[in-house]
């Protein structure tokens, strides 16, 4: 399965008036992270410390709804999963940025040993997930 991150803001953010926003064009605004230790956050993370740029976020949370309520009252732009922002873009409080470094694309897979015993419950798991991306 295939999941993307992207950068949202509100759609009154100023950063929607630029036409071709970069990575250095984010390096102050009040960045809402998710909490240390989670995949987002080291992403996110190592790919401002790989451009050389630090960053200093405003807030953590574990809560992708808390992120995504900020940033649609404008309290700062956040980076985070399609399949998490994706009500809150088709209901129009966010709106995408387009970051060509943050706008990533991942993979996801299901791996298993092949010869050992995959009960009903991890069997239904595995239908699960693959019915889900179709």
């Amino acid at each position: 399965m295939k999941d993307h991150l992207y950068t949202i803001c509100s759609p009154n953010h100023p950063l929607t008036q630029k036409e071709h926003p970069a990575l250095q064009d984010i390096k102050d605004e009040n960045f809402i992270m998710r909490e240390e230790g989670s995949s987002v956050y080291k992403l996110v993370n190592s790919i401002f410390v790989s451009n050389q740029l630090n960053i200093k976020p405003s807030w953590h949370s574990t809560s992708s709804q808390a992120i995504i309520s900020a940033v649609e009252n404008n309290l700062g732009i956040s980076t985070l999963p399609y399949l998490l922002i994706k009500p809150a873009l088709d209901d129009k409080r966010i709106t995408t940025i387009p970051i060509k470094e943050l706008n990533i694309e991942r993979n996801y897979h299901i791996i298993y040993h092949k010869n050992k015993y995959l009960t009903p419950l991890a069997l239904k798991f595995i239908e699960t997930c693959q019915n889900y991306r179709k």
